[in-house]
Protein backbone atom coordinates (compact mmCIF):
# COMPACT_ATOMS: atom_id res chain seq x y z
CA UNK A 1 0.00 0.00 0.00
CA UNK A 2 1.71 3.19 -1.19
CA UNK A 3 1.16 6.13 1.15
CA UNK A 4 4.39 8.06 0.69
CA UNK A 5 2.90 10.69 -1.62
CA UNK A 6 -0.50 10.99 0.03
CA UNK A 7 -1.54 14.67 0.19
CA UNK A 8 -1.77 16.12 3.67
CA UNK A 9 -4.89 18.11 4.47
CA UNK A 10 -3.84 21.19 6.41
CA UNK A 11 -5.69 21.34 9.72
CA UNK A 12 -4.89 25.03 10.14
CA UNK A 13 -6.57 28.14 8.75
CA UNK A 14 -4.75 31.21 7.52
CA UNK A 15 -5.45 34.45 9.37
CA UNK A 16 -7.57 35.70 6.47
CA UNK A 17 -9.60 32.47 6.40
CA UNK A 18 -10.13 32.50 10.16
CA UNK A 19 -11.24 36.14 10.21
CA UNK A 20 -13.57 35.55 7.27
CA UNK A 21 -15.20 32.56 8.93
CA UNK A 22 -15.32 33.83 12.52
CA UNK A 23 -16.14 37.51 11.88
CA UNK A 24 -18.25 37.49 8.71
CA UNK A 25 -19.64 34.14 7.53
CA UNK A 26 -20.80 32.41 10.72
CA UNK A 27 -22.23 35.57 12.39
CA UNK A 28 -23.82 36.55 9.07
CA UNK A 29 -25.49 33.19 8.46
CA UNK A 30 -26.65 33.20 12.09
CA UNK A 31 -28.10 36.70 12.34
CA UNK A 32 -28.66 37.90 8.76
CA UNK A 33 -28.85 34.85 6.47
CA UNK A 34 -30.97 36.50 3.79
CA UNK A 35 -28.55 39.40 3.43
CA UNK A 36 -25.57 37.05 3.22
CA UNK A 37 -27.31 34.96 0.55
CA UNK A 38 -27.83 38.09 -1.54
CA UNK A 39 -24.14 38.92 -1.10
CA UNK A 40 -22.97 35.37 -1.84
CA UNK A 41 -21.49 36.10 -5.31
CA UNK A 42 -19.48 38.97 -3.81
CA UNK A 43 -18.39 36.83 -0.86
CA UNK A 44 -17.27 34.04 -3.16
CA UNK A 45 -15.11 36.44 -5.15
CA UNK A 46 -13.68 37.89 -1.94
CA UNK A 47 -12.74 34.40 -0.74
CA UNK A 48 -11.20 33.74 -4.16
CA UNK A 49 -9.09 36.88 -3.92
CA UNK A 50 -7.67 36.32 -0.40
CA UNK A 51 -6.79 32.60 -0.63
CA UNK A 52 -4.12 31.98 -3.31
CA UNK A 53 -3.45 28.38 -2.24
CA UNK A 54 -7.16 27.62 -2.57
CA UNK A 55 -7.21 29.15 -6.05
CA UNK A 56 -4.36 26.92 -7.19
CA UNK A 57 -5.98 23.77 -5.80
CA UNK A 58 -9.40 24.46 -7.33
CA UNK A 59 -7.97 25.26 -10.75
CA UNK A 60 -5.89 22.08 -10.72
CA UNK A 61 -8.90 20.02 -9.67
CA UNK A 62 -10.93 21.64 -12.46
CA UNK A 63 -8.39 20.40 -15.00
CA UNK A 64 -9.45 16.83 -14.16
CA UNK A 65 -13.10 17.30 -13.29
CA UNK A 66 -14.06 19.33 -16.38
CA UNK A 67 -11.05 18.55 -18.56
CA UNK A 68 -7.65 20.07 -19.25
CA UNK A 69 -8.97 21.41 -22.55
CA UNK A 70 -11.35 23.73 -20.68
CA UNK A 71 -10.50 27.40 -20.99
CA UNK A 72 -9.06 29.44 -18.13
CA UNK A 73 -12.42 31.17 -17.77
CA UNK A 74 -14.27 27.83 -17.60
CA UNK A 75 -11.91 26.55 -14.91
CA UNK A 76 -12.28 29.77 -12.94
CA UNK A 77 -16.09 29.59 -13.17
CA UNK A 78 -15.92 25.98 -12.02
CA UNK A 79 -13.82 27.03 -9.01
CA UNK A 80 -16.23 29.84 -8.12
CA UNK A 81 -19.14 27.39 -8.31
CA UNK A 82 -17.37 25.08 -5.84
CA UNK A 83 -16.85 27.99 -3.46
CA UNK A 84 -20.52 28.88 -3.81
CA UNK A 85 -21.44 25.30 -2.92
CA UNK A 86 -19.33 25.56 0.22
CA UNK A 87 -21.16 28.75 1.17
CA UNK A 88 -24.51 27.03 0.63
CA UNK A 89 -23.33 24.14 2.80
CA UNK A 90 -22.18 26.52 5.56
CA UNK A 91 -25.49 28.38 5.43
CA UNK A 92 -27.51 25.16 5.68
CA UNK A 93 -25.28 23.85 8.47
CA UNK A 94 -25.90 26.98 10.54
CA UNK A 95 -29.66 26.99 9.87
CA UNK A 96 -29.90 23.27 10.59
CA UNK A 97 -28.21 23.66 13.96
CA UNK A 98 -30.68 26.42 14.88
CA UNK A 99 -33.81 24.56 13.77
CA UNK A 100 -35.95 22.66 16.23
CA UNK A 101 -36.62 18.93 15.88
CA UNK A 102 -40.14 19.50 14.58
CA UNK A 103 -39.10 22.15 12.04
CA UNK A 104 -39.45 21.55 8.33
CA UNK A 105 -36.69 19.39 6.92
CA UNK A 106 -34.91 19.93 3.63
CA UNK A 107 -36.63 18.23 0.72
CA UNK A 108 -34.76 14.99 0.13
CA UNK A 109 -35.42 11.81 -1.85
CA UNK A 110 -33.72 8.51 -1.11
CA UNK A 111 -33.03 6.50 -4.25
CA UNK A 112 -30.69 3.85 -5.64
CA UNK A 113 -30.68 0.25 -4.44
CA UNK A 114 -32.63 0.88 -1.23
CA UNK A 115 -34.15 -2.62 -1.30
CA UNK A 116 -30.69 -4.16 -1.58
CA UNK A 117 -29.53 -2.05 1.35
CA UNK A 118 -32.31 -3.26 3.65
CA UNK A 119 -32.01 -6.85 2.44
CA UNK A 120 -28.35 -6.84 3.48
CA UNK A 121 -29.10 -5.02 6.75
CA UNK A 122 -31.54 -7.76 7.69
CA UNK A 123 -28.65 -10.26 7.64
CA UNK A 124 -26.79 -8.38 10.37
CA UNK A 125 -23.05 -7.54 10.56
CA UNK A 126 -23.67 -3.80 10.65
CA UNK A 127 -22.94 -1.58 7.66
CA UNK A 128 -20.13 0.77 6.65
CA UNK A 129 -21.45 3.78 4.74
CA UNK A 130 -18.72 5.23 2.53
CA UNK A 131 -19.61 8.77 1.59
CA UNK A 132 -18.11 12.01 0.24
CA UNK A 133 -18.00 15.72 1.06
CA UNK A 134 -21.05 16.62 -1.00
CA UNK A 135 -24.65 17.69 -0.54
CA UNK A 136 -26.21 18.50 2.81
CA UNK A 137 -25.44 16.93 6.17
CA UNK A 138 -28.91 17.77 7.46
CA UNK A 139 -30.60 16.16 4.44
CA UNK A 140 -28.49 13.02 4.76
CA UNK A 141 -28.93 12.74 8.52
CA UNK A 142 -32.69 13.28 8.34
CA UNK A 143 -33.10 10.31 5.98
CA UNK A 144 -30.66 8.06 7.82
CA UNK A 145 -32.42 8.86 11.08
CA UNK A 146 -35.61 7.42 9.59
CA UNK A 147 -33.74 4.35 8.32
CA UNK A 148 -31.53 3.50 11.30
CA UNK A 149 -31.94 3.62 15.11
CA UNK A 150 -28.29 4.55 15.69
CA UNK A 151 -25.80 6.33 13.41
CA UNK A 152 -22.07 6.59 14.08
CA UNK A 153 -20.09 9.20 12.15
CA UNK A 154 -16.33 9.54 11.76
CA UNK A 155 -15.29 13.16 11.39
CA UNK A 156 -12.24 15.43 11.45
CA UNK A 157 -12.45 18.33 13.88
CA UNK A 158 -12.89 21.62 12.04
CA UNK A 159 -9.96 24.05 12.40
CA UNK A 160 -12.53 26.78 13.08
CA UNK A 161 -13.84 26.28 16.67
CA UNK A 162 -17.12 28.09 15.98
CA UNK A 163 -17.84 25.91 12.97
CA UNK A 164 -16.98 22.78 14.91
CA UNK A 165 -19.47 23.80 17.62
CA UNK A 166 -22.21 24.27 15.01
CA UNK A 167 -21.44 20.91 13.42
CA UNK A 168 -21.53 19.20 16.81
CA UNK A 169 -24.89 20.82 17.62
CA UNK A 170 -26.34 19.54 14.36
CA UNK A 171 -25.04 16.02 14.92
CA UNK A 172 -26.53 16.00 18.42
CA UNK A 173 -29.87 17.17 17.04
CA UNK A 174 -30.06 13.98 14.96
CA UNK A 175 -28.71 11.72 17.69
CA UNK A 176 -25.53 11.00 15.75
CA UNK A 177 -22.71 9.38 17.73
CA UNK A 178 -19.51 11.30 16.99
CA UNK A 179 -16.04 9.77 16.61
CA UNK A 180 -13.09 12.05 15.88
CA UNK A 181 -10.35 10.90 13.50
CA UNK A 182 -7.60 12.27 15.68
CA UNK A 183 -8.68 10.23 18.73
CA UNK A 184 -6.71 7.36 17.18
CA UNK A 185 -7.09 3.77 18.37
CA UNK A 186 -9.98 4.67 20.66
CA UNK A 187 -12.03 5.73 17.65
CA UNK A 188 -11.15 2.62 15.62
CA UNK A 189 -12.18 0.37 18.52
CA UNK A 190 -15.47 2.22 18.99
CA UNK A 191 -16.33 1.88 15.30
CA UNK A 192 -15.59 -1.85 15.34
CA UNK A 193 -17.77 -2.26 18.42
CA UNK A 194 -20.62 -0.37 16.73
CA UNK A 195 -20.50 -2.69 13.72
CA UNK A 196 -20.39 -5.68 16.08
CA UNK A 197 -23.64 -4.39 17.57
CA UNK A 198 -25.21 -4.35 14.06
CA UNK A 199 -25.18 -0.55 13.85
CA UNK A 200 -24.08 1.63 10.95
CA UNK A 201 -20.91 3.66 10.66
CA UNK A 202 -20.64 6.53 8.16
CA UNK A 203 -17.15 7.53 7.04
CA UNK A 204 -15.97 10.01 4.39
CA UNK A 205 -14.05 8.05 1.76
CA UNK A 206 -13.01 10.85 -0.59
CA UNK A 207 -10.32 12.72 1.36
CA UNK A 208 -7.32 11.72 3.48
CA UNK A 209 -7.78 13.66 6.72
CA UNK A 210 -5.02 14.57 9.20
CA UNK A 211 -4.14 11.44 11.16
CA UNK A 212 -5.38 9.07 8.43
CA UNK A 213 -3.50 6.70 6.14
CA UNK A 214 -4.18 6.94 2.43
CA UNK A 215 -3.53 4.78 -0.60
CA UNK A 216 -2.99 5.62 -4.25
CA UNK A 217 -5.67 4.78 -6.81
CA UNK A 218 -7.01 5.98 -10.17
CA UNK A 219 -9.95 8.37 -10.07
CA UNK A 220 -11.25 9.79 -13.35
CA UNK A 221 -8.08 8.61 -15.06
CA UNK A 222 -5.63 10.35 -12.69
CA UNK A 223 -3.77 9.18 -9.61
CA UNK A 224 -5.25 10.33 -6.31
CA UNK A 225 -5.31 9.12 -2.71
CA UNK A 226 -8.29 7.85 -0.75
CA UNK A 227 -8.41 7.06 2.98
CA UNK A 228 -7.80 3.40 3.80
CA UNK A 229 -9.96 3.44 6.94
CA UNK A 230 -13.47 2.81 5.52
CA UNK A 231 -12.29 -0.14 3.45
CA UNK A 232 -10.05 -1.69 6.09
CA UNK A 233 -12.88 -1.40 8.60
CA UNK A 234 -15.13 -3.43 6.28
CA UNK A 235 -12.38 -5.98 5.62
CA UNK A 236 -11.48 -6.55 9.26
CA UNK A 237 -15.04 -6.67 10.62
CA UNK A 238 -16.84 -8.49 7.80
CA UNK A 239 -19.35 -5.66 7.52
CA UNK A 240 -20.54 -4.79 4.00
CA UNK A 241 -19.78 -1.33 2.63
CA UNK A 242 -22.46 0.74 0.91
CA UNK A 243 -21.50 3.77 -1.21
CA UNK A 244 -23.92 6.52 -0.23
CA UNK A 245 -23.87 10.05 -1.64
CA UNK A 246 -25.94 13.17 -1.08
CA UNK A 247 -26.29 15.58 -3.99
CA UNK A 248 -28.66 18.31 -5.14
CA UNK A 249 -30.82 17.96 -8.24
CA UNK A 250 -31.56 20.83 -10.62
CA UNK A 251 -34.88 21.59 -8.92
CA UNK A 252 -33.15 22.02 -5.55
CA UNK A 253 -34.24 18.63 -4.20
CA UNK A 254 -31.55 16.71 -2.37
CA UNK A 255 -31.05 13.08 -3.28
CA UNK A 256 -29.48 10.46 -1.04
CA UNK A 257 -28.29 7.78 -3.45
CA UNK A 258 -27.60 4.39 -1.87
CA UNK A 259 -25.67 1.96 -4.05
CA UNK A 260 -25.68 -1.82 -3.70
CA UNK A 261 -23.71 -2.93 -0.60
CA UNK A 262 -20.27 -4.35 -1.39
CA UNK A 263 -19.02 -7.43 0.45
CA UNK A 264 -15.49 -7.31 1.89
CA UNK A 265 -15.47 -10.26 4.29
CA UNK A 266 -12.54 -12.62 3.77
CA UNK A 267 -10.97 -10.39 1.12
CA UNK A 268 -8.27 -8.54 3.05
CA UNK A 269 -5.43 -7.33 0.84
CA UNK A 270 -2.50 -4.94 1.29
CA UNK A 271 -2.79 -3.56 -2.25
CA UNK A 272 -6.06 -1.73 -1.79
CA UNK A 273 -6.00 -0.18 -5.27
CA UNK A 274 -6.50 -3.63 -6.82
CA UNK A 275 -9.35 -4.67 -4.54
CA UNK A 276 -12.54 -5.20 -6.60
CA UNK A 277 -14.74 -3.82 -3.82
CA UNK A 278 -12.79 -0.58 -3.70
CA UNK A 279 -12.89 -0.31 -7.47
CA UNK A 280 -16.67 -0.70 -7.24
CA UNK A 281 -16.82 2.21 -4.78
CA UNK A 282 -14.63 4.34 -7.04
CA UNK A 283 -16.88 3.65 -10.03
CA UNK A 284 -19.92 4.80 -8.04
CA UNK A 285 -18.08 7.94 -6.96
CA UNK A 286 -16.91 8.68 -10.51
CA UNK A 287 -20.47 8.50 -11.81
CA UNK A 288 -21.52 11.15 -9.30
CA UNK A 289 -18.53 13.39 -10.04
CA UNK A 290 -19.39 13.32 -13.73
CA UNK A 291 -23.00 14.24 -12.91
CA UNK A 292 -22.33 17.15 -10.55
CA UNK A 293 -18.58 17.95 -10.30
CA UNK A 294 -19.01 21.39 -8.71
CA UNK A 295 -20.87 19.87 -5.75
CA UNK A 296 -17.71 18.08 -4.57
CA UNK A 297 -16.48 20.40 -1.82
CA UNK A 298 -12.84 19.56 -2.38
CA UNK A 299 -10.63 22.61 -1.92
CA UNK A 300 -7.36 20.68 -1.60
CA UNK A 301 -5.48 19.21 -4.54
CA UNK A 302 -7.24 15.93 -5.28
CA UNK A 303 -4.71 14.93 -7.93
CA UNK A 304 -1.34 16.29 -6.71
CA UNK A 305 0.64 14.38 -9.35
CA UNK A 306 -1.29 16.35 -11.96
CA UNK A 307 -0.21 19.68 -10.47
CA UNK A 308 3.14 20.10 -12.23
CA UNK A 309 1.68 19.39 -15.64
CA UNK A 310 -1.26 21.76 -15.12
CA UNK A 311 0.91 24.52 -13.74
CA UNK A 312 3.44 24.35 -16.57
Amino acid sequence: MNTSNAPKVDARLSLAERLLMERILLPGYTHAPQALRMLRPLLVRMIWSVTPSLRRSLLRNAAVLIGESASTKEKRNFALDVLSEIQRFTDEMVQGARRQHDAKRPKVICDGDVDGYFARRNKGDGMVLATAHMGSFEASASVLQDMEPCIHVLYARDPCPSMELIRSQLRKRFGVVEHAVDDGLETWTALRDALGDNEIVALPADRVQPGQVGFEIDLLGQKTHLPAGPFKLAMTTGAPLAPIFCWRDQDGTYRLTVDTPIEFEGSFTRDLAKHPGIRAFVQSFEQLLRRCPTQWMMVHEAWPQNAMRVAS
